[in-house]
């Protein structure tokens, strides 16, 4: 069958955040083809979309994605072709070049757990969605030991986070009519792809976006988040973070990603300088930068995403009793602070 290489290529990226690292569930680290759709499922994140390759079979999703993005053809001829050796995925190219990789004919992975979302049922996402969930999701917990602060937690009216350092609440119409989590890790996957329609099952709440691509991330009903209501408002002194801070953030982040107690850079205020320190376990960044501030000497960790919304906004902030507060008007932030004398 001959497809275009590139949106064969754009097709098989966008159902990537179903992929797992490991074989978690069997077929979990393939691209699954059946009745014209690929499907992925990590257990967590199903994606599935419609393509024009029509062939049945699971093939490892890494080789067949680093296959098609170097070859330099427009089309490809892609055919499944089997003898005594084996069942194998062809790729046939222009010239010499051609390729070959095992396909399993038989899709196992366990792709029918997830309950298929019935069309009378999907209903339209603001278009802050998106903004919702990269601001919220990254105040979540790494500690898989504390299973509620891995989530989000998603109401009719706001979806929020906390990590027991921070948290962040967005108000939000999503249109879901009950009170559930969400691993955090799963919802940011469909922060960037653009989802315009959500739709809820028994075990799962589904994503849609005008491509046609489907995220379904497993939901979990809420009987255990706290009230975030009390740490979320209060009065204080008002300092002004200052803007201009994406690129130290950027590069501080470097580092701060892989920090397995989660992501945040390490603010210190003091006499004049703001120094923002991204670490983890390969290595840390530290960056100092002039600012009007002639307060105490002020700590706090605050996520990336979250501090390069307040530099862009260039928000005020609330200093109150051990905490640094933030009203975004959409959304409300706060994150334990320290008042230090050292350095």
């Amino acid at each position: 069958m001959r497809v275009n290489r590139e949106e064969l290529l754009k097709v098989l990226e966008s159902v990537v955040p179903g992929l797992s690292n490991r074989e978690v569930l069997e077929q979990s680290t393939c691209f699954a083809f059946r009745g014209g759709r690929v499907f992925t499922f990590n257990d967590e994140v199903a994606c599935t979309r419609s393509t024009e390759l029509d062939i049945e079979g699971a093939v490892k999703a890494e080789k067949l994605r680093s296959v098609l993005s170097q070859l330099p053809d427009d089309d490809v001829d892609i055919v499944v072709e089997s003898d005594d050796k084996g069942t194998r995925l062809k790729i046939k190219c222009q010239g010499k070049r051609s390729c070959g990789m095992p396909i399993e004919k038989t899709v196992a992975l366990p792709i029918d757990e997830v309950e298929t979302p019935n069309d009378a049922d999907w209903r339209e996402l603001p278009d802050e969605f998106g903004d919702a969930v990269r601001i919220v999701h990254s105040c979540a917990s790494r500690d898989q030991s504390q299973f509620d602060l891995t989530c989000v937690h998603m109401t009719g009216s706001f979806m929020e986070a906390c990590d027991r350092f921070q948290m962040a609440r967005y108000q939000i119409e999503s249109g879901i009519d009950g009170d559930v989590l969400v691993r955090a890790a799963s919802l940011k996957s469909v922060a960037d792809l653009g989802m315009v329609e959500i739709c809820e099952s028994d075990h799962w709440l589904h994503f849609r976006n005008r491509s046609g691509l489907i995220v379904s991330c497993r939901r979990f009903i809420n009987d255990s988040y706290h009230d975030l209501s009390p740490y979320l408002q209060g009065s204080g002194d008002k300092i002004v973070l200052p803007g201009g801070l994406e690129e130290i953030i950027k590069r501080a982040e470097i580092f701060s990603v892989d920090n397995v107690d989660g992501n945040t850079v390490l603010v210190d205020l003091n006499n004049g300088w703001i120094s923002l320190k991204g670490e983890g376990p390969l290595g840390w960044y530290m960056e100092r930068k002039q600012v009007e501030y002639n307060g105490d000497h002020l700590r706090f960790r605050v996520g990336p995403k979250m501090l390069v919304e307040l530099s862009k906004k260039s928000n005020d902030c609330l200093l109150g009793e051990r905490r640094l507060m933030v009203d975004g008007g959409v959304y409300q932030y706060a994150t334990v602070t320290e008042i230090t004398n050292g350095e």
